[in-house]
């Protein structure tokens, strides 16, 4: 949840319409809000009195779940089709009283909808679609909370204190420009004055002194829960991937509050280690086993390896372990120019592929090794098992991702084989 999301929220003139997959927004907007709070549905029972009711007294309404068919009556109060003769709004098929404090927000989990361009330009579209990083954050926190409850908690305190401490330092400074604006006369004459000019400076100090030690504090707290970092990260890149499902398959949604408790079952299951950074890794281990045993319930038996290699190579582009041109490669080689391949062991599609790849430069004189060595290769190729067999030395240290990319250009029908025996 943003600075910038909540201010634009709180102060755009239009009706705002979140679209907040993860329903984050919507629980801050609930807990800002607090009871004066009217959650209405449309379509179902009260709806429309609720809507009558906060027109007339001024209050705020809070429509859930909107689809992309939006109701006749939201459509009305967004377009604000009020009669001159007084406050009052049409809804439906009669008027009623419009109080100018009166406030709609429109909500949405789906992540792209598709509303109708003057429903648009009628509200305020805000994104509350969670980041990458700022699901790290609240991951982290998770972890955190779930590890060092004790550690959560401090630093909710902190942050709290210092809110408190800069609020009351902006009092200080509202109040002591106010005295100065209402002295009269001199200044160095009206004791008064001065004496509570020597207050509020002795208690401003007193409060950045306070600051000054909430901030370290803060630091030090931080520096101790990034030890979870790590997990938190993992978690992250796992989310992001499983929720990209959806644009395959959109009965592939999960949610973030499903995938937080898919996390929390797994730091429960994680092994106790006493070392710090063993546990961490055993966390990492047991939120990645966890969340493909979550997932893969709805995959067919077929499909279980491809989203296995997938989520691998999404955790290994994260820790920049491989590259995303390689990774790329793998899936949708491009082959511009059709290559004559001078070897007989070897297509045409497999050549040009090999052309494609020595333009790389980690894969730069493969074409030309291929040629020097044709008996190697050929042996090699034609092997039963080739991506058990050793490559030539020059080609050894690639990593398992380049080994993949070799194999699947010469050898097609092994690369199952080979993400199998790597995962």
């Amino acid at each position: 949840m943003s600075t910038e999301n909540a201010t634009v929220l709180t102060n755009c003139r239009r009706w705002p319409l979140t679209i907040d997959p993860q329903q984050q927004g919507i629980k801050w907007i609930k807990n800002k809000y607090g009871a004066d709070l009217k959650v209405i549905h449309p379509g179902r029972k009260g709806f429309l009195k609720t809507i009558e009711r906060a027109l007339a007294c001024g209050g705020t309404v809070l429509t859930e779940y909107m689809s992309e068919a939006i109701d006749l009556i939201l459509d009305l109060l967004c377009g604000r089709h009020t009669v001159k003769k007084g406050k009052y709004i049409k809804t439906e098929d009669k008027e009623g009283e419009f109080n100018k404090n009166f406030c709609l927000i429109l909500h949405t989990k789906l992540a792209n909808p598709h509303y109708k361009p003057e429903l648009q330009a009628q509200t305020t579209v805000i994104n509350f679609t969670v980041t990458r990083d700022g699901l790290e954050d609240q991951l982290l926190a998770e972890v955190v909370s779930a590890e060092r409850p004790d550690l959560e908690k401090c630093k909710s305190v902190l942050a709290k204190q210092q809110n408190c401490f800069k609020t009351e330092l902006g009092q200080l400074e509202d109040d002591m420009l106010s005295s100065l604006s209402a002295a009269q006369g001199s200044f160095l004459d009206n004791s008064e004055l001065v004496e509570k000019l020597k207050t509020t400076k002795s208690t401003a100090a007193e409060i950045q002194h306070k600051i000054a030690e909430a901030k370290e504090n803060e630091a030090q707290t931080n520096m101790t829960r990034d030890h979870y970092r790590p997990t938190a990260t993992r978690a992250s890149v796992l989310y992001f991937f499983i929720n990209s499902l959806d644009s395959i398959n959109p009965i592939d949604h999960f949610s973030l509050k499903a995938f937080n408790a898919v996390l929390h079952k797994a730091i429960k299951q994680a092994e106790n280690a006493g070392n710090i950074q063993c546990h961490i890794s055993n966390l990492k281990i047991a939120v990645t086993y966890s969340t493909f045993i979550f997932r893969s319930q709805g995959l067919f038996e077929k499909n279980k390896l491809i989203f296995l290699a997938q989520t691998a190579f999404q955790i290994l582009l994260r820790s920049k372990e491989i590259e995303l041109h390689e990774l790329d490669f793998v899936f949708q080689f491009g082959v511009e120019h059709a290559y004559k391949t001078p070897v007989d062991f070897l297509t045409m599609q497999s050549w040009s592929a090999i052309k494609a790849m020595s333009v790389m430069d980690v894969f730069k004189g493969l074409d030309k090794d291929i040629e020097r060595s044709i008996k190697r290769r050929k042996r090699w190729v034609n092997s039963e098992c080739p991506e058990k067999e050793k490559l030539s030395q020059d080609w050894t240290n690639k990593n398992s991702l380049q080994k993949l990319i070799i194999l699947r250009v010469l050898r097609l029908d092994r690369t199952t084989y080979d993400l199998r025996h790597e995962i």
